[in-house]
């Protein structure tokens, strides 16, 4: 019997400065992984075309979204990797807004995913946290939101 190999990739959303006043609500709507599986599935027929998109419209599948930190994991068969990261290289909208997606790592499990996630967590958390602008209601509203994502990435592999 022969086992399905998957790559996973852990990529960042970053908005572009004149749209970072986007409301809590449509970031959790762009951000939804229905949303973000259909900007990469309409990248890969744009870049790749029918070929492309049948290849890999039956092993692509987003793990983990998250619309604070705006991090999420895409999971797709070894082969396609080169397709797929191409594609998110070339997305720039986002529904109606301007994004650059940045790859940050590439592994072959989901558990080094998730150890590579909780890390990029951190950075951030502590980065909010340090920040002197932010107030001490929203901090403690962050270090909910951090809890809450590290609890479903210590899900992911289950």
């Amino acid at each position: 019997m022969v086992r399905f190999k998957n790559r996973y990739l852990l990529c960042e959303i970053v908005f572009d400065q004149e749209e970072c006043s986007n409301s809590e609500q449509e970031l959790q709507q762009i951000l939804q992984p229905v949303s973000i599986k259909n900007a990469i599935a309409e990248a890969i027929l744009l870049n790749y075309g029918d070929f492309g998109a049948a290849q890999t419209q039956l092993n692509l599948q987003i793990k983990y979204a998250d619309s604070t930190t705006r991090l999420f994991i895409v999971r797709m068969a070894r082969d396609n990797l080169d397709i797929v990261w191409n594609s998110i290289n070339f997305i720039q909208l986002l529904g109606l807004y301007r994004v650059k997606i940045r790859v940050l790592h590439s592994s072959g499990t989901i558990k080094k995913q998730e150890i590579m996630a909780k890390r990029y967590l951190s950075r951030w958390i502590h980065k909010m946290l340090n920040n002197k602008n932010i107030l001490e209601s929203v901090k403690t509203s962050l270090l909910q939101k951090y809890q809450q994502a590290k609890a479903e990435l210590e899900q992911l592999d289950q």
